[in-house]
Order: C-alpha cells, then sequence, then structure tokens
C-alpha cells in the first residue's frame, strides 16, 4: 500500500468515525451542532449510561468470579464472559451492519469519487469494528477487573486482556458482517425490499433469543457442576481453547488472532467482486413497465394508501411503531399453545368473568405498544407543505392517521382477544362487552397519541429514528397507553366486587366513550387548526 492508498483509507477512516460520534456534537432532531455547555451535558448523560451498563455488567460478573476464581476455575470463567461479550458485540453490531456496510447514504458520493469499492468496503468494516469493540468493552473492562480481584495470580489474564477484546470485536465484526451480507442477498432481488429487513431483523432477534436461552441453560448446568466440584465438561475442545487463551497463554492467544484476521481476509475476498452490486443503491438496468388504468377511489382511501406506503417503506417505522400487532398475533398462538394452563389459571379465580376481565386488558396493555400516530406528523418533516398544498382539510389529513392506526392494530386486537375467549369459554354478554372496550380503547391510544403528535412536532430532523425513538411525546405515549389501561383493569376489577360485572365493563365502556369523544373533538377543532399553522 502506498502513500497515497494509505493518506486515503486514513481520511476515510476518520470521516466515519466522526460520522458515528456525530450524535455527540449534533442533535439529531435539530441537525444543528449543540453548543458548549450542551455538549458537556449530553456527555455527562451519555457517560453516566455507560457506567450504568458496566455496573449492572459488574454485578454479573462479581458472583461468577467470587465462585469460579478462588476454586481455579479461570478458564472456566473467561468462556462464560467471552461469550457473554461476544453476543453482546454481535447483537450490536448485527441490527446496523446491513445499512452500514450496504446501504450507507454516501455510497453514490463515494463511488463518484476515485475511490476504490474494496477501500469503501474496508473502511466500513473499520467502523463496524470500532462499534462492535466500543459495545464489547462495556462487558470486557467488568469482567477483567473482577478477575483482578478474585484471581490469584491474574497478571497473565490482565496482559492479555486487550489483545482479547480486540481478538473477540474481530469475531463479533465478522459475524455481523455476515449477518448483514444474508440479508443484502435477500433483499437484492426483493420486491419488497423493507418487509424483507423487517423479516430478516426479527429472524434474527428471534434465533438471538432461541441461542441465549440454550446459552444461559448450558452456563446454569455449568454452573451447578463447579458448585459441586466436579468436572467441567465444557472445558473440552473449543471451551478450553478460549478460556486458555484469556488465561494468558500466549501460544493459544496467537492462534486465535491469526485465525480471526484470515477469516476476515476470506470474507474480504470473498465480497471483493459482488460488494459493488450490493452497495449501489440504484441498479443500472432499465425495468420495464406496464400502464395501467388508475382505479377512483375516495379521498379517505386515498390518504390512507398515503400512510400505508409510508409505514411499509420505513423499515424504521415498521419495527419501533408497530411491534405490537405482531406481540398480539404471537399472543394469540401462545394462548392456543398453553390452553390448559390458561383454564386453569382462569379457574383459580374467585370468579368466571373476572377471567375475561383479566384477558381483555391484557390484550389493551399490548395493543398499546402500537405507536403509528404518535411520530407520524413529525415524519413529515419539511415535506409537510406539500400535504398542505392539497386540497384536503387538516381534518381528513389527521382521520387518515388514524385509519392507519385502527387498521394496524385493532384487527390483531379482536383476534387475539376472540381465541382467549374462545378457550375461556366466556359468555356471548362478556365477549360482546369486551370486543367493545378494546374497540374503544385501540381508539383512544390512536387519538391521544395524535393529539402529542400535533402538540409537540419535530421537523428538522436527520433521521427517522430521532422522532421515532428518541421522541420524548413517544415515551409519554406508551405510559399514558398503559396507564389508561392499568387504571381501567384495576377499575373494572375492584368495582366487579361491589356491583355485577357487567355493570363494571359499562363503566369503563362510558369512561373510554367520553375520553374518545373529547380527543377526537379536539383532533377536528383545535389541533387540525394547528396542524393548518403548522
Amino acid at each position: 500500500m502506498d502513500t497515497e492508498t494509505r493518506c486515503l483509507f486514513r481520511a476515510l477512516f476518520r470521516k466515519q468515525l466522526r460520522e458515528q460520534g456525530a450524535f455527540l456534537v449534533r442533535s439529531a432532531s435539530t441537525g444543528r451542532h449543540r453548543t458548549r455547555a450542551g455538549r458537556l451535558a449530553f456527555g455527562a448523560l451519555y457517560g453516566g449510561i455507560v457506567l450504568l451498563v458496566m455496573g449492572s455488567f459488574f454485578s454479573l460478573a462479581w458472583p461468577l468470579g467470587e465462585l469460579l476464581l478462588p476454586a481455579g476455575q479461570e478458564a472456566l470463567y473467561f468462556l462464560t464472559m467471552e461469550l457473554l461479550a461476544l453476543a453482546v458485540g454481535v447483537f450490536a453490531g448485527a441490527f446496523s451492519s446491513y445499512g452500514s456496510l450496504f446501504q450507507a447514504r454516501d455510497n453514490d458520493l463515494l463511488l463518484a469519487m476515485p475511490i476504490p469499492p474494496w477501500m469503501i468496503f474496508a473502511v466500513r468494516m473499520s467502523g463496524l469494528y470500532a462499534m462492535c469493540l466500543f459495545y464489547l468493552l462495556l462487558l470486557w473492562v467488568p469482567a477483567e477487573v473482577v478477575y483482578g480481584l478474585y484471581a490469584a495470580s491474574p497478571l497473565g489474564g490482565l496482559l492479555s486482556a486487550v489483545p482479547m477484546a480486540l481478538v473477540l470485536a474481530g469475531a463479533a465484526t465478522l459475524l455481523a458482517a455476515l449477518l448483514g451480507w444474508v440479508v443484502a442477498l435477500c433483499t437484492a432481488r426483493a420486491a419488497h425490499k423493507t418487509l424483507v429487513t423487517v423479516a430478516a431483523t426479527l429472524g434474527l432477534a428471534v434465533v438471538y433469543g432461541l441461542a441465549y436461552q440454550r446459552g444461559m441453560a448450558l452456563l446454569e448446568q455449568v454452573l451447578g457442576q463447579a458448585a459441586r466440584g466436579e468436572n467441567n465438561t465444557a472445558l473440552t475442545g473449543a471451551g478450553r481453547f478460549l478460556g486458555g487463551a484469556a488465561c494468558g497463554e500466549p501460544l493459544l492467544l496467537l492462534v486465535l488472532a491469526v485465525g480471526i484476521v484470515l477469516l476476515c481476509a476470506a470474507l474480504g475476498r470473498a465480497l471483493s467482486e459482488p460488494y459493488l452490486t450490493l452497495m449501489t443503491t440504484r441498479r443500472g438496468a432499465v425495468k420495464r413497465t406496464r400502464a395501467r388504468l388508475a382505479r377512483r377511489s375516495s379521498l379517505r382511501r386515498t390518504l390512507l394508501r398515503r400512510e400505508l406506503l409510508h409505514l411499509g417503506s420505513s423499515a424504521s417505522y415498521l419495527l419501533n411503531c408497530a411491534m405490537g400487532s405482531l406481540a398480539l398475533l404471537l399472543l394469540s398462538g401462545a394462548m392456543g399453545y398453553k390452553a390448559d394452563a390458561l383454564r386453569a389459571l382462569a379457574a383459580r379465580l374467585p370468579a368466571r368473568e373476572l377471567g375475561a376481565v383479566l384477558l381483555t386488558f391484557t390484550v389493551v396493555l399490548v395493543a398499546g405498544m402500537n405507536l403509528l400516530t404518535v411520530p407520524s406528523v413529525s415524519l413529515e418533516g419539511e415535506q409537510l407543505w406539500q400535504l398542505q398544498s392539497l386540497p384536503v382539510t387538516p381534518w381528513q389529513v389527521l382521520r387518515a392517521k388514524l385509519d392507519l392506526h385502527l387498521l394496524v392494530t385493532l384487527p390483531p386486537a379482536l383476534l387475539c382477544l376472540a381465541c382467549g375467549l374462545v378457550l375461556l369459554r366466556a359468555p356471548w354478554t362478556s365477549a360482546l362487552l369486551a370486543s367493545l372496550l378494546v374497540t374503544l380503547d385501540v381508539v383512544f391510544t390512536a387519538a391521544a397519541g395524535l393529539m402529542l403528535g400535533v402538540a409537540m412536532p419535530r421537523f428538522h430532523w436527520t433521521s427517522e429514528m430521532a422522532v421515532i425513538k428518541q421522541n420524548p411525546s413517544v415515551l409519554l405515549a406508551l405510559l399514558v397507553n398503559w396507564a389508561a389501561g392499568f387504571m381501567l383493569g384495576v377499575g373494572v376489577l375492584v368495582l366487579a366486587q361491589f356491583v355485577p360485572v357487567e355493570a363494571a365493563w359499562m363503566a369503563a365502556l362510558g369512561i373510554l366513550a367520553l375520553a374518545d369523544g373529547a380527543a377526537l373533538r379536539w383532533l377536528k377543532t383545535k389541533g387540525a387548526e394547528r396542524l393548518r399553522r403548522l
């Protein structure tokens, strides 16, 4: 590598690091640079969060070190912490590897410059490595501190702490890059890339959850063997190799480092040819289209279709604001799978009707996780003028956002409720009242979220995540939804001790109907006027 190439790579790497750390000096909600006081305050807050996370990992490593290290089980201790650190690093990098490696926003700009694709890939991998290393150190540093406190001779393990962290970060980067490559291959030919990305992300989360559950079961078995003084079956083969490398055995550490480097080189070699195709955002081939007659539709349906297209085109919006619908579907399947346990739990209640009450408010709380209306106004961003210039009223625009929430949330909520009521063999009166209550509550959560979205909009953002996850109104809406569902559920259960259950249902329905009417009236009048003036 000549001097010019090294300088170019160094400049690109500095650019990559500045992009990853830009949140410290620039606000994602406004796009403006923070003031000096703002940078200090945000840095102090971020540092406090980092110390809190490290403290939680320290509380996890402390009992393990107290149990294993005085007994001479150093290799087992390090094997456990290595697997946990590797899981943290992979989980942190996997969800961003596809976007950062293959679909970064400045890919087209960099390709327009005299920069070879392999260098772009190397810089992206270096940035991914830095991120995996940061998250991995959150666990690895407390693990080494506990090792220094409890180990009889900690010199070897402490000397190998930094090389082992670098090697583990390389392994986490490799696995995260492979997962991103799989997602890129799946979406390369897919017609609906957002849905494929969401499915791949959810599949990754499921695989991670299963692997974590399996790992925890194996860890409990191994720790039980160690507590009883039995031989540890985990310290054979790869387990003995990884544990010994972290304990300071130089030969094992060298072999592990060389292996990771060779695997990363093999990945770079395998991606050298398809990387240019996978990273380009626009294909060069001309796509054939066939003209079709446009179907006439009502104004309300057209605006709803616009909201659906926006939801389907944003994986972040879909994953973070519509997960309640997926949870309701999973809950429906879980109730069918555990039908006998559900009936046994309902049989222990003082009255038969209380089972339907608990089921109803469980559905209400899960449905409250959907927050589609809260960021919907802010997501319009600086393109809000397009809606304001259309021949539609502000209330019609707000109603379309309400319709989106109802369309995505209400069917799975009623399906989940119906499955539970059938399994509980609830009477038709309870089923009717529960269905009405779930419907009114979904309308309330949609209207209350839209009220917050209209009252506290944030338009000058640089990333959708700033209004989807970093927006205080989203957290406030979630708390309001859960508080309303919890208070109604407790109120019905308490009131059912003094009056018939049907009367308690009717009282809850009356409260929700009044709340829905007040919220919708505000949206039609003051909310619509506020949207017109934004």
